[in-house]
């Protein structure tokens, strides 16, 4: 700010609307370092940008499995495959569908991998799980 500029003008500048993907930003880096609640609050500024929708989704499911709330997550998880996401997005969200229903559900879990192992089987370590939970599944006494 230049001394000839009047101070109002600075401050239209600090209080511009911040973009979503800087919300989103926010919202990963929060996640990160263990600040859930405030990374949710970012989610839900992002999410006001329509385009980051399904990502902001995805960023407040994350938050939301580090709280341990799997039936709040699983919803906002879905509630982004609804916008139908790009094709990449769409296979992180069915990935993370599966990771949500690894622990007490092998067998969805095993539904949603299988959704991306159709599509690319190398998307991340999804094989890997894919297996894993159809041990899991094979191995229950319910099973057999």
């Amino acid at each position: 700010m230049l001394a000839s500029e009047p101070a109002s003008h600075f401050w239209q500048e600090a209080t511009a609307p911040v973009p979503g993907h800087v919300h989103l930003e926010l919202a990963r880096l929060c996640r990160e370092n263990g600040h859930l609640p405030d990374a949710i609050r970012a989610c839900a500024r992002a999410a006001r940008h329509g385009p980051l929708m399904a990502e902001a989704l995805l960023e407040t499911a994350r938050s939301l499995r580090a709280l341990g709330d799997r039936l709040e997550c699983i919803a906002a998880l879905k509630a982004a495959l609804h916008l139908r996401p790009p094709p990449a997005l769409e296979l992180t969200l069915y990935f993370e569908l599966g990771l949500v229903h690894d622990e007490n559900d092998p067998a969805e879990a095993a539904y949603y991998y299988r959704r991306v192992v159709a599509r690319d089987r190398r998307h991340r370590d999804v094989a890997g799980r894919l297996l894993a939970a159809i041990e899991r599944v094979e191995s229950r006494p319910s099973a057999r």
